[in-house]
């Protein structure tokens, strides 16, 4: 299960800079949240 943590905090970090000026942020945490 630490891996999927790990996982998932590399691809908010790198699809940070890219959603920025969206709400992607929000979106990604919720999207992986529920999954």
């Amino acid at each position: 299960m630490v891996m999927m943590q790990i996982m998932k905090s590399l691809l908010l970090l790198l699809l940070d800079p890219v959603l920025r000026g969206k709400r992607g942020r929000l979106v990604m945490a919720v999207e992986l949240n529920q999954r």
